[in-house]
């Protein structure tokens, strides 16, 4: 049992220095960096080209490595580089008109529908050339209600940029969405729009979601209730718009979300399922190389009706690496087509990086491909059926292991029961896939499956049922866990430390983990300990309504609209959110902050003739006239304010 080296993976060599460059981008974006790193590269290749026959070639061996490491740091900085700029807000002020392309399939809100838009300027005032992608909101009526992607607009709107009044330390939507690509947000109102007679431009990604929507028809033709197909939708092609909010929550506590983002399980059911099918093929024949190639182009067109998601995307190009080796009579390392898989999604899409799907993902299948190799042969002593639940639970245990401390980094919760549901729900998994593309093929070419579809909604209703169940079961999960990411690099620091001592056999790698394992409880007592006299005040917008929320030796207390005047720390928080116009007092109320909401409506004047303040904080949800007008006069006072629209969530500590 050897660790792979470096040559059976040599796309390693490529794919560390990239993500090096690309953490790199977001502590220094200065470009004299990458410059350094070109010059030092090509210095370093003409050094080791003049002297690799000549006596100092064997000091000098490790030259060409090192400048080959340098250029890929440089195409991971330059790459980052690159699509910061493509997301940059770059608009200037006041409304103009735009020509728009509608690039995804319109979603309609409780009061909105929601697009995104690639957007090309359509006067000169503009300072960007290019195309820009914003998310846009436009005002609900029958006429927005029949927009569909492809479709193309004229607009006239102000772009916002992206600002994250979330609660700090939560998720931040600003970043998320610009390393998505997107660089503002706006309102499309009813007269500010208007669809041109334009044919819809060719596109790969239309052409998937077309395919998509009519499997989702075939799907709803089996007329299943809303959480039966779901389930069969979010399971089979990742459409996860249909899951109710009860059910996300209760797939997230037992252990199951991987079920719902289709993955590489998933893909690899396909590929088993065409490679079955293809097996009439007989190796002596001239047309076996065809399995492949059939093999490759399902597993495609499977990726593409999934949205190309990264954990579709890595599984087939790992998949195809593989067929590749077949049909070329080459043989290929598993590991290293997992390497090869992140370096194309990086080099696609640096910012792949830091999506939570793409890490979860490598990782899962990284820790599945070790415990594979740990293990080899160890059960086939077994019966068939107790080997395939011990490898089962043993692939579970890995995935479960190596995505943990991520998973509770992110979403600071752990279920308990995950090995539990996985045994009892991940063996049915595979037959409810087949069965779903069965019953799909069958209403595709209109024959009957009556019986196919009562197995079906069977299977989909009992696991909807057994999750629901789970995650009621008192303590299923533990709540509240909050590691900071010294202590997640830590983690892992001591996973490999331990997979280390486990193929090498050396005891020096136990102390090691042992070591980790005290510096991860001498950070944690240090973080309680620097948190016991912090107070802290933090005022946030969640779900479009103003938090105000108090955190104290750990401890927090959120207040949300049930009062509008608070005390932090001997200062008075007063919120106002409503008519202040006509309303006189002989008294002005004292306050430190005075933060205004959703409902205010009023001027300067008015708010200096009832309330005395040191501080005034302008909520999202303000309308944005009495924002823009109320900002006017505070500059012109000289007034200190904090726009929460320019800032994001306000924070002060004490």
């Amino acid at each position: 049992m050897k660790l792979p080296t470096i040559h059976q993976m040599p796309f390693l060599r490529f794919l560390l220095p990239m993500m090096v460059g690309i953490l790199l981008y977001n502590y220094d974006q200065s470009l004299w960096l990458v410059g350094a790193s070109i010059t030092f590269a090509i210095f370093g290749f003409i050094i080791f080209q003049i002297t690799k026959k000549g006596k100092q070639a064997y000091q000098l061996r490790y030259l060409f490595g090192v400048s080959l490491s340098l250029l890929f740091v440089s195409v991971g900085f330059l790459s980052t580089f690159y699509h910061t700029r493509e997301s940059s807000y770059e608009f200037a002020t006041g409304k103009h008109f735009y020509s728009a392309e509608i690039k995804s399939v319109p979603d309609e809100k409780e009061r909105s529908i929601y697009c995104q838009l690639k957007v090309t300027n359509q006067d000169s005032i503009q300072n960007f050339s290019q195309n820009k992608k914003i998310i846009a909101y436009f005002h609900k009526e029958e006429v927005s209600l029949n927009l569909k992607q492809g479709d193309r607009l004229i607009i006239y709107i102000e772009p916002q940029p992206l600002i994250n009044a979330n609660r700090p330390g939560g998720f931040d939507f600003a970043t998320y969405m610009q390393r998505q690509g997107f660089s503002a947000t706006a309102y499309v109102d009813s007269a500010s729009w208007k669809k041109m007679n334009l044919a819809r431009s060719f596109n790969l990604q239309y052409l998937a979601t077309d395919l998509r929507e009519k499997i989702l028809v075939l799907f709803r033709s089996f007329h299943f209730n809303e959480n039966e197909f779901a389930l069969l939708s979010g399971i089979t092609i990742g459409y996860q718009d249909a899951l109710s909010m009860e059910q996300k929550t209760n797939f997230s506590a037992v252990g199951l979300s991987h079920l719902m983002a289709v993955s590489g399980m998933q893909t690899a059911m396909i590929f088993a399922m065409v490679w079955f099918l293809m097996g009439f093929i007989p190796k002596n024949s001239r047309f076996y190389r065809l399995k492949y190639l059939v093999v490759i182009l399902v597993l495609w067109i499977f990726t593409f009706v999934t949205g190309l998601s990264a954990s579709v995307v890595r599984a087939s190009i790992m998949l195809t690496v593989l067929m590749a080796g077949g049909l070329f009579g080459k043989k290929t390392i598993t590991m290293n087509s997992l390497v090869f898989a992140a370096f194309c999604l990086l080099l696609i899409n640096p910012y792949s990086l830091y999506d939570i799907g793409f890490q979860l993902s490598f990782l899962a299948v990284l820790s599945i491909l070790m415990a594979q190799d740990i293990l080899k042969n160890r059960f086939d002593h077994l019966p068939k059926i107790s080997r395939y639940f011990a490898e089962l639970s043993t692939m579970t245990l890995a995935a479960q292991l190596g995505t943990s401390p991520l998973s509770i980094f992110y979403f600071h919760q752990f279920p308990l029961l995950f090995l539990i549901v996985n045994l009892i729900i991940l063996p049915f998994n595979g037959i409810l896939v087949y069965l779903a593309c069965l019953c799909t093929f069958l209403a595709s070419v209109h024959i009957p499956h009556l019986w196919f579809d009562k197995i079906l909604q069977f299977m989909l209703h009992s696991l909807d049922y057994t999750t629901a169940s789970f995650a009621k079961v008192p303590f299923s999960q533990i709540k509240n866990l909050n590691p900071n990411s010294t202590e997640i690099v830590l983690f892992y620091l001591f996973l490999g430390a331990m997979l280390l001592f486990i193929y090498q056999k050396k005891f020096r790698f136990v102390i090691y983990g042992i070591g980790i394992i005290l510096c991860i409880e001498s950070s944690m007592i240090y973080q309680k300990w620097g948190e016991r006299n912090i107070s802290q005040l933090m005022i946030y917008n969640q779900f479009g309504k103003n938090v105000v929320e108090f955190q104290k030796n750990g401890k927090n207390l959120l207040l949300g609209s049930e009062s509008n005047l608070f005390i932090w720390e001997g200062k008075r928080i007063a919120r106002l959110d409503q008519d202040i116009r006509f309303i006189t007092s002989e008294k002005r109320l004292n306050c430190h902050y005075l933060i205004l909401t959703k409902g205010f409506k009023g001027n300067l004047d008015r708010l200096n003739a009832l309330y005395q303040y040191s501080e005034i904080i302008i909520d999202v949800s303000l309308s944005k006239y009495y924002r823009n007008n109320l900002v006017k006069e505070l500059r012109a006072e000289g007034i200190g304010y904090f726009d929460m629209n320019e800032k994001g969530a306000f924070l002060a500590s004490k």
